[in-house]
Parts: structure tokens; sequence; C-alpha cells
């Protein structure tokens, strides 16, 4: 919505990159548990933005260790695969 000035529902994302609409309105509603690197990388790509951008991680409403690692596991695989600093190729 910051982007472009309009805001972009669910299923018009979910149309566009090919993410299943269930998965994209969890997203939305912030209840997914979790998301494939693919799919990151395919949001990164519709909203020409980093991984970064699109992810927020609150450390208050998530105390747990296991949180914690498996997020900082995420960005890591992100950054061996796209690299640290860069968009999706082809983004």
């Amino acid at each position: 919505e910051l982007r472009d000035g309009r805001r972009h529902g669910p299923d018009e994302v979910a149309q566009a990159t090919g993410i299943a609409p269930d998965t994209c309105r969890s997203l939305a509603a912030n209840r997914a548990e979790e998301v494939k690197l693919s799919d990151l990388a395919r949001l990164c790509g519709y909203f020409h933005c980093t991984a970064g951008e699109l992810l927020y991680y609150d450390t208050e409403q998530h105390q747990t260790v296991e949180d914690e690692v498996e997020s900082r596991d995420i960005v890591a695989r992100w950054e061996r695969t796209f690299g640290a600093d860069e968009r999706m190729p082809g983004a």
C-alpha cells in the first residue's frame, strides 16, 4: 500500500503470484505460522521489495528461543539463496 498508494488484496496477490489464496489471506491477516521461501520470493518480486521490507518480527509477542532461532534460520537461508542485500533475481 505504501509503495503505490493502493491496497493489494490477498486474492489479487494470490492470482498475480500463483501463491495459494489461503496462504495470502493468512499472511495478510498476520496469522501465518510459516512462509515458504519460494512464496516469500514471489511476494518480493510482486511488490518489488526485499524480504526485510516484508517481514516484521515482534520480540514482545514471541518470547521463545525457538521462534528466534527459526527466524534467524529463515533470514540465513534467504541470504544464502538470494544474497544479503539483494532483491530476488529478476525482480
